[in-house]
């Protein structure tokens, strides 16, 4: 842990190469009745999900956890399930892994649970940094999970530290109103987000790969951007539509890890 969080390092991220797509499907104009939807679901979920008050206990994805107020509720949005279930088909035997916007944890603790050696749950709200070492603790991963309060990940030095980083940041653009939005709304144009992609870049080890969960309804046009510029190659590794949408889990690698492959 020392190493990770040591001081920082120059290891800027590869400059050329990159690929003008990298996803495999553009954003879709939105009805203003799926506008509506949203906007309804939105508020249904901020005011009696999101917005929840006192900690409330939920088993999911065969953990029981600890969800504190204006932590990402992973019982009621299906997505948290659904990546958990992915995690657990992976081998991550001996990996060092980082989980980015890590809520309640459960990505985190499911990690840790296909084997990793040390999972470094971050989030930048501290109350969910907290849940998820606490939830961690509950489930006996305490030794192999820590929750660390950081945006993105700045509060981790830019060198090739992980083998594998995953992500399931909030799906939908907009204002953020608190804490408890910030599980939904990721800002306008998407401005909570900017970076990610090159700070994991940055921190991956050159063999290493990037799980991201966005949905059919994100600003699909951004994401591609995003990691094209970054660096990564995506593909598709799940697709789980229910009625209103599709979450879509890609798997991104860097672009040149075939070439520094042969190179070494």
């Amino acid at each position: 842990m020392d190493q990770i969080l040591g001081q920082a390092s120059h290891n800027p991220v590869a400059a050329g190469g990159a690929l003008p797509s990298a996803l495999d499907r553009r954003a879709r104009p939105q009805s203003g009745f799926r506008k509506a939807l949203r906007s309804t679901l939105h508020y249904l979920s901020y005011h009696f999900v999101l917005n929840h008050d006192g900690t409330q206990r939920a088993k999911a994805a065969g953990f029981m956890l600890e969800v504190p107020p204006t932590v990402f509720h992973p019982r009621y949005f299906i997505s948290s399930e659904t990546f958990a279930h992915f995690i657990d088909g992976l081998d991550l035997r001996g990996k060092v892994v980082a989980d980015i916007g890590t809520g309640s944890g459960i990505l985190a603790l499911a990690a840790a649970r296909a084997g990793a050696d040390f999972v470094l749950a971050l989030d930048i709200n501290p109350n969910a940094a907290d849940a998820a070492a606490q939830n961690a603790e509950a489930n006996g991963y305490g030794p192999n999970v820590k929750g660390l309060c950081s945006n993105l990940m700045d509060a981790i030095p830019a060198r090739p530290i992980f083998d594998v980083i995953f992500s399931s940041p909030p799906k939908h653009a907009g204002k953020t109103r608190d804490l408890a939005d910030a599980g939904w709304h990721s800002g306008p144009e998407n401005s909570n987000l900017r970076g990610l992609f090159r700070q994991a870049r940055a921190r991956l080890k050159p063999d290493g790969r990037m799980y991201l969960m966005i949905s059919s309804d994100s600003d699909l046009d951004f994401f591609d951007r995003e990691i094209a510029d970054a660096g990564f190659k995506a593909k598709l590794a799940l697709e789980k539509s229910i009625y209103i949408e599709s979450f879509l889990l890609y798997e991104l690698t860097p672009q040149d890890a075939s070439a520094e492959g042969k190179a070494s």
